[in-house]
């Protein structure tokens, strides 16, 4: 996970570097970066599922709330 921050995070720095340090702060960076990814890739895959003929979404497809 401190890999993770370290090499995926460096935008969430700002965000959080005022509160952690050391590997607190290389943690938030990873959960940031990891977040952001997942979000992402919801957002496409339910882009599309929803054109795809047939196919029927349980749960979530608002986008709004996908974070």
């Amino acid at each position: 996970m401190e890999w993770v921050g370290e090499t995926f995070g460096g935008q969430y720095v700002e965000k959080y570097a005022g509160k952690y340090q050391g590997r607190a702060l290389k943690l938030k960076q990873a959960m940031a970066a990891i977040q952001a990814y997942e979000y992402e890739t919801s957002r496409a895959l339910l882009d599309v599922l929803e054109e795809a003929p047939g196919v029927t979404i349980y749960g979530l497809t608002d986008r709004k709330r996908l974070e």
